[in-house]
């Protein structure tokens, strides 16, 4: 389940090392997790829910010894719970997340 480095190995722009070989060293702090009840049918039962994880994600180049990329990154999802189970919703939030910061530091690099 190890998402962000898949994405940037699938992305094929960076390649993943270890942190010695690096140019550039990515940090990701999950900031915050919720769980909203967005949709309800006639009797008032939740029917539709949506999740936000927000990241803090902090580039470093390692070769100028400064930080290349500082950012909050936000991804949302929304779905209902008798078509799909919270855990799968959450996995694909995660690899949204990972998308995301993968897309936003090569469109900066």
């Amino acid at each position: 389940m190890i998402t962000l480095p898949r994405m940037f190995n699938s992305d094929r722009n960076l390649r993943v090392t270890t942190l010695e070989q690096a140019d550039l060293s990515v940090k990701v702090t999950v900031t915050s997790y919720s769980k909203t009840a967005v949709a309800y049918d006639a009797d008032q039962n939740i029917s539709g829910y949506e999740i936000n994880v927000a990241a803090k994600v902090e580039a470093i180049d390692q070769i100028r010894n400064e930080t290349f990329f500082e950012e909050q990154v936000i991804t949302r999802n929304v779905y209902q719970p008798e078509e799909k189970l919270e855990e799968d919703v959450i996995q694909e939030t995660i690899e949204k997340l990972a998308k995301e910061i993968v897309r936003r530091i090569i469109t900066t690099w």
